[in-house]
């Protein structure tokens, strides 16, 4: 092979990976934190539940009187419904901004990408 035709590469590191994709990332910060916390909430507030349920089934298996129980058990029913409409309700605000946050992140990677190849190829 001659001299002029040997091209030597460099890999790239994984810091500079991640620097790319943070660049890329950067303007859409916002989007990637709200759709962090909408996914630990939505992981999170299912959790919490069984810990009602536990409640509720210790007041039915205690004997209490069906007229004094019955508010105390709509009351851990409400909550029950209200943990588990926040937890879908947080995952489809995340899933709605992470779509939206992927699409724009890897349009601008790909520009970045074409930009990098433009510059780099005079005759392309």
């Amino acid at each position: 092979m001659p001299e002029h035709e040997k091209f030597e590469s460099r890999k790239a590191s994984i810091s500079e990976i991640i620097q790319v994709y943070w660049r890329a990332m950067r303007p859409q910060r916002l989007a990637f934190w709200v759709s962090v916390a909408a996914y630990v909430v939505a992981t999170v507030l299912p959790l919490i539940a069984p810990l009602y349920y536990k409640a509720f089934f210790d007041v039915v298996s205690s004997g209490m009187p069906r007229p004094a129980a019955v508010p105390e058990l709509v009351h851990f029913i409400l909550i029950i419904l209200v943990l588990h409409a926040a937890g879908w309700l947080a995952f489809r605000i995340g899933f709605y901004v992470l779509n939206d946050f992927e699409a724009n992140v890897m349009a601008r990677l790909r520009q970045n990408a074409y930009e990098y190849l433009l510059h780099h190829s005079y005759g392309f």
